[in-house]
Formats: C-alpha cells, sequence, structure tokens
C-alpha cells in the first residue's frame, strides 16, 4: 500500500499549471488533463475505500475543489493540488 501511495504522490507532483492548460486569445487557462482527472479519482478511491469519511486523509482531501483547477490563476491550481498531495501524505 505504501509503494501504490508513494506512486500516487510521484504522479501528482509531475501535475503542473503549464502542462494542464489552454491559451485562449485573452489569456491562459487551467484544465485538468484526462490523466490528471483519472489520477484525482484514484486518490480518492484509494482515500474513501482504505481509510473512509472519518479519517484524516479524508478531511484533507474534503478540502480540494475540482472546480478551483479551472481558471487563470497558477497558484489555485497549485494549492489545490497540494490538497490532494497533502491527504496523500497523511496516508503514510
Amino acid at each position: 500500500m505504501e509503494e501504490k501511495i508513494k506512486r500516487l504522490i510521484e504522479e501528482g507532483n509531475s501535475y503542473t499549471f503549464s502542462n494542464n492548460c489552454y491559451r485562449e486569445s485573452h489569456g491562459i487557462y487551467s484544465r485538468p488533463s484526462i490523466a490528471m482527472q483519472a489520477w484525482i479519482g484514484a486518490v480518492e478511491d484509494l482515500i474513501l475505500t482504505k481509510y473512509g469519511k472519518d479519517s484524516v486523509p479524508y478531511r484533507l482531501y474534503a478540502n480540494f475543489s475540482r472546480s478551483q483547477l479551472d481558471g487563470y490563476y497558477s497558484e489555485t491550481f497549485d494549492k489545490q493540488k497540494e490538497i490532494i498531495l497533502s491527504a496523500l501524505h497523511a496516508c503514510l
């Protein structure tokens, strides 16, 4: 289990605003890639299945907002990704 969590953390670190964005005529906006969305789903499934809704990892994960990944602020994107990563670290 620990190895799977470490792999999820490593994968999560690979997602950035730069590789999850698109350009419009009036700016650059983030939108999570299909791979990143699949990663988020895998994290959520792991936390719910192995730890449950009353666990510390889930309470950390519950602060995550998918809608905050769509936008034009890299800081907001990074903050949401950090919430997911902190939930994974709580699983170790």
